[in-house]
């Protein structure tokens, strides 16, 4: 079992990038719902402390991988020899590199079967609604709360973050 941790800051964003959230869930999108993926059973993998930790509390079971996408991003390859040594599956270079494009960000950015455009695109059109402006997969750059988020909004995640991880050996990435 792997499990993907995304930087905390790169699972939240600001409100213009929630409104998905409001098309897939019906839920009003307000300004100070950049904290809703916080509150317990809002949406799935949430309460998210409970459920990165619980992994992250796993990681020395032999079946357990724990993958960042910060260091996907700045090396899939050598991520993807990582999971292949993980499985003990050997991996030819030719194979690495189909693996690296097919798992690229663009190519999963266009891939209908991880982008959720379809689903949005249905529950905006039984809605009533135009088509959306902004969709579940973004840019996949790291830090870009840095560009999204108000020093404020930052200051209150670093200290979400540190009443969370505050009596754990949790990692920031």
């Amino acid at each position: 079992m792997t499990e993907d941790l995304v930087s905390v800051k790169g699972t939240k964003v600001p409100k213009a990038h929630l409104d998905y959230l409001d098309e897939l869930y019906n839920f009003p999108v307000r300004d100070q719902d950049v904290w809703i993926c916080g509150y317990p059973k809002s949406v799935i993998y949430t309460p998210y402390w409970k459920n990165v930790l619980g992994f992250w509390d796993q990681r020395h079971k032999p079946n357990v991988m724990i993958l960042r996408y910060e260091e996907m991003i700045k090396d899939l390859p050598g991520m993807i020899r990582k999971v292949a040594s993980f499985l003990e599956r050997p991996l030819s270079d030719e194979q690495v590199v189909k693996l690296r494009d097919h798992l690229s960000f663009d190519s999963m950015k266009k891939n209908p079967a991880v982008n959720n455009e379809e689903l949005i695109e249905t529950v905006r059109k039984e809605q009533g609604r135009g088509k959306a402006e902004t969709f579940h997969i973004r840019r996949g750059k790291t830090d870009s709360h840095k560009e999204e988020m108000s020093p404020e909004m930052i200051k209150r995640f670093d200290e979400w973050i540190e009443a969370n991880t505050r009596n754990t050996d949790f990692i920031i990435a």
